[in-house]
């Protein structure tokens, strides 16, 4: 039985749908993570599912029971928004059991299911603090702590780490990732964080406008994307894409922008492509190497700017009018103004069609 089901979901506005028959099943103890595009309505999704918002058409099932006209208290599901709402005026021992008391729960029970709570999320110092005077990632610890005790089937979690600084981010995904394996908990999580969503999700649904593009583990869809749209939401660097066209010479199909030329012969095509037919090229930054790859082909570009970081550095190439960044050494990178000349492997490129925005 799936934690989750979606039978052509659809939400409609004035100006048409925004989620259009949308189908997607969730398993129990499943990290789903839920990205896309600025208009992939993630956030809208789990409002839904949550009760928040109703929808125009089609099902939902939760833990197999049809929750599409139940309120959001009886659908055992509790969602995490990227603001935390908590009660400034109650500490923090109180705001996590605000469900617990309204339900009635006995006081013994309350104080047990909240110490788990608070020592799981690493809080247990703050349960006596007021809640005006957390931090603002303390205070989505809190509120990750109230959706815990009162042990739903599904947690739906927004943008949880939105407003948190790279440090912060870092050890809340961490805990997360933790406490959902212990606990076996099934998560859906929206984010339009790449780093996010290749770090915690289990699955991985990549939307566009409503639509479902792609699913399946983030491993897989980051090394094959099946559209524009999720190779751009698991860009952690440059996003590298390259407009150009399919060329053909001996009947050896290439890649060719500008003074770019990269071979296709490693290339695994999904559809068929001609001669002339307009595409763009994707090539992670970490693809690339400075030294000869075998079966690999050759760029040489001049490189108009170039950033250490540190153990690696990021170059930036001018190609034509377009630009190509590359991931490399720091200890053996080129200046700015310098002719470099970069060695990947096509068969771990992907080509799109300009048009569709589908994968070839």
């Amino acid at each position: 039985m799936s934690a989750l089901e979606l039978k052509e979901l659809t939400k409609s506005s004035g100006k048409g749908d925004i989620i259009r028959k949308l189908d997607l099943k969730v398993e129990p103890g499943t990290l789903m993570v839920l990205t896309g595009s600025d208009h992939a309505a993630a956030s809208l999704l789990l409002k839904l599912i949550a009760g928040l918002e109703d929808n125009d058409g089609g099902r939902i099932y939760v833990n197999g029971r049809d929750v599409t006209l139940a309120d959001p208290q009886h659908r055992d599901v509790r969602m995490v928004f990227s603001t935390p709402s908590l009660l400034p005026q109650l500490n923090v021992a109180q705001n996590i059991a605000v469900g617990l008391r309204l339900k009635h729960r006995r006081a013994d029970e309350i104080k047990i299911l909240v110490a788990d709570a608070a020592q799981a999320l690493g809080i247990t110092n703050l349960l006596e603090l007021k809640a005006s005077r957390l931090t603002v990632a303390q205070s989505q610890r809190v509120a990750l702590c109230r959706a815990l005790v009162s042990q739903p089937k599904l947690y739906l979690l927004d943008d949880p780490a939105l407003s948190l600084s790279g440090e912060e981010r870092s050890a809340f995904r961490r805990d997360l990732k933790l406490l959902q394996e212990r606990l076996g908990l099934t998560v859906i999580m929206a984010t339009s964080d790449p780093q996010d969503a290749l770090t915690l999700g289990t699955q991985l649904a990549v939307l566009d406008r409503g639509a479902l593009q792609q699913t399946g583990i983030p491993e897989e869809i980051y090394r094959r994307p099946q559209s524009v749209t999720a190779w751009r939401c698991l860009s952690t660097l440059a996003v590298n894409l390259l407009e150009g066209v399919i060329g053909k010479e001996h009947h050896a199909l290439f890649f060719a922008s500008g003074p770019l030329r990269v071979t296709l012969d490693t290339y695994e095509f999904i559809r068929p492509v001609e001669a002339g037919q307009r595409v763009l090229l994707g090539l992670r930054a970490e693809n690339f190497s400075l030294s000869p790859t075998e079966g690999g082909c050759r760029i040489t570009l001049p490189v108009s700017v170039s950033e250490s970081n540190g153990a690696d550095a990021l170059i930036v190439c001018a190609c034509g009018n377009q630009s190509l960044c590359a991931r490399v050494g720091a200890q053996s990178r080129p200046r700015g103004g310098d002719q470099v000349t970069l060695y990947c492997d096509p068969g771990r490129a992907s080509l799109f069609d300009a048009h569709s925005g589908l994968r070839v």
